[in-house]
């Protein structure tokens, strides 16, 4: 029999995320509410900042610790929790060789109550961002969290990242006259201020990546909000060098996404995912995205 403070231990493979959202016909309680479902909102969203080193290791937090779920907590609720219908509970991480453990405080919304990621202040989901069946959203996380942890990916309703500066990469003379083309995506790393702290390539021609990474530099965010608190977290942007295109990226859309310069003058737009992962067509005259990558 578990007792409503028991703390369930299980390691969840970060590579296979989990459904987070479950029946709508299933009645919502904290003792109803699904352990792996409240992981994976969790899991899913959030992975230790490579840029953080834990002071008794030296190194990033590790990824191999262990999940757990408190069905019922003595912190104080968040504005979301108090919400009719809403239930809430506590997703715990722990490494007990770093000698830490993060934690998020997760609600389970109403099916007809609208994907809201941060109900209590900042930047929101709209009414028509629904979700079919009640829904998962964190509503919080601790101090711990927010010092190792970094937001990785944006769940429906969730306002995804805004550029508030954006910059084109320069076409380098070079690689234009030795005709090299194609799409370059960079990593970021965004502090919880919105400035840039780190930029990775993560693919594209050698010639072009350090283009893209010195626009990718000078690049500024709104703050992303967990709650009421600004967080940390990492973007994918992908800067097209077209041979047939003057410019490399046209910055953002009204929904904070991407829109990257059609290889062709005359085309649509390509808006890329909220994690900038675009899919890539190649020709005799070079590289271009055709689309998101699903």
């Amino acid at each position: 029999m578990t007792t409503p403070r028991r703390i369930l231990f299980s390691v969840i493979a970060l590579v296979f995320p989990l459904p987070v959202s479950i029946s709508a016909a299933q009645t919502l309680s904290a003792a109803t509410v699904d352990a792996s479902v409240a992981v994976a909102a969790v899991s899913n969203a959030f992975t230790p900042n490579p840029l953080v080193l834990v002071e008794s290791t030296g190194k990033p937090l590790a990824s191999t610790g262990s999940w757990g779920l408190l069905r019922h907590f003595t912190d104080p609720a968040p504005a979301g929790c108090q919400k009719d219908g809403t239930v809430c509970v506590k997703v715990l991480y722990r490494v007990p060789e770093d000698k830490i453990v993060c934690s998020w405080i997760v609600g389970f919304v109403p099916a007809d109550a609208p994907a809201t990621a941060n109900p209590s202040g900042g930047p929101q989901g709209t009414a028509s961002d629904k979700v079919e069946g009640p829904h998962a959203v964190i509503f919080a996380e601790d101090d711990a969290a927010a010092q190792y942890t970094l937001k990785k990916s944006w769940a429906k309703g969730d306002v995804p990242f805004r550029g508030v500066k954006t910059v084109a990469a320069s076409y380098p003379s070079i690689a234009r006259s030795s005709r090299v083309s194609g799409v370059v995506v960079v990593r970021v790393i965004v502090d919880p201020n919105g400035h840039v702290q780190n930029v990775a390539p993560l693919g594209g021609p050698e010639m072009l990546q350090p283009a893209a990474l010195d626009a990718a530099k000078q690049w500024q965010f709104e703050p992303v909000l967990v709650g009421d608190r600004k967080t940390s977290f990492r973007i994918d942007i992908p800067f097209n060098f077209g041979l047939n295109t003057p410019s490399v990226t046209q910055g953002m859309g009204q929904g904070g996404v991407m829109i990257v310069q059609p290889h062709r003058p005359g085309q649509e737009p390509i808006v890329a995912s909220p994690t900038g992962a675009v899919s890539v067509q190649c020709g005799a005259t070079g590289c271009s995205p055709v689309g998101p990558a699903h």
